[in-house]
């Protein structure tokens, strides 16, 4: 970007755009910074890829551009199951009335309501008996991954289906589900390989969407939410605050479950499809 800014790209002969459909604002922000500027290079070839891209809206932002297909690869059919809450669910963590307040302040969600319905909505997939391949739930940050695993141990607990309290990702025995652990997925952290005969429940931010590819998983549990930094115009300083997370972001989310052969793919979205 900045070598485009500056008119410093003489010696590049083509620029790759990996991941268009995931539509960041660094994307955007590339894609426009090059339409602005390629008709000061005539030479400059454009080079983007994407597993699933509308080209329709590119053709409109560089309409003077040949598109050439390189590759266009075939995938495999597949079958995702996409689940919505009704507004009266006690599943639900928002409603429409939340998406109008979804401003630069983000969403106010009650902490303890939010992790005692993710932890319900797990145990509730975990006795599920359409699959048995691990769970990927979203959450808006790290920050709820300790509370979230508490809360789930205990309800866990509560509802009688452990003998023993466990901490953090160890296993949890249980009456009627099979043995899972919890995993914490976030930037910076490390994915290790899965024990046998232990199903995984994995906590992870927006970093799953697309950063790391995950194995096995057959079910993804979206809360709809993600954090991002809002500005605060009567203090000036910007914060990170919960806010519902964009129509690409939820499909990315859902391309998280059953991308492997043979593994039916769902998906327990945890607001109601109006909000969408």
């Amino acid at each position: 970007m900045r070598c485009i800014t500056y008119n410093k790209i003489s010696d590049i002969s083509s620029i790759m755009v990996d991941e268009v459909h995931e539509r960041s604002r660094s994307i955007d922000m590339m894609l426009n910074l090059i339409a602005e500027n390629i008709d000061k290079h005539p030479g400059l070839r454009i080079i983007i890829c994407s597993a699933m891209m509308d080209v329709n809206p590119l053709k409109r932002l560089f309409p003077n551009l040949a598109f050439v297909d390189l590759a266009t690869l075939a995938t495999r059919p597949r079958k995702l199951v996409v689940i919505h809450e009704e507004e009266d669910s006690a599943f639900c963590v928002f409603t429409v009335d939340d998406c109008g307040r979804n401003d630069e302040q983000g969403i106010s969600i009650d902490e303890k309501k939010f992790h005692s319905k993710v932890a319900e909505k797990v145990l509730m997939v975990l006795r599920d008996n359409r699959t048995k391949d691990n769970i990927l739930v979203f959450v808006p940050s790290k920050v709820f991954f300790r509370m979230g695993c508490a809360v789930l141990a205990k309800v866990v607990v509560q509802k009688n289906l452990v003998g023993v309290r466990r901490m953090l990702l160890e296993k949890i025995k249980t009456d009627g589900i099979d043995n899972f652990e919890i995993d914490l997925l976030y930037s910076g952290s490390c994915y290790s390989s899965q024990p046998q005969n232990v199903r995984r429940v994995i906590l992870s931010t927006n970093v799953a969407e697309s950063s790391v590819t995950l194995d096995n998983i057959g079910v993804v549990i979206d809360t709809g939410l993600v954090n991002r930094f809002c500005h605060n115009f009567n203090t000036g300083v910007d914060t990170l605050k919960p806010c519902i997370a964009s129509v690409s972001e939820i499909e990315q989310r859902a391309g998280r479950a059953g991308r492997e052969a043979n593994i039916t793919g769902f998906v327990h979205r945890m607001f109601t499809e109006a909000t969408e």
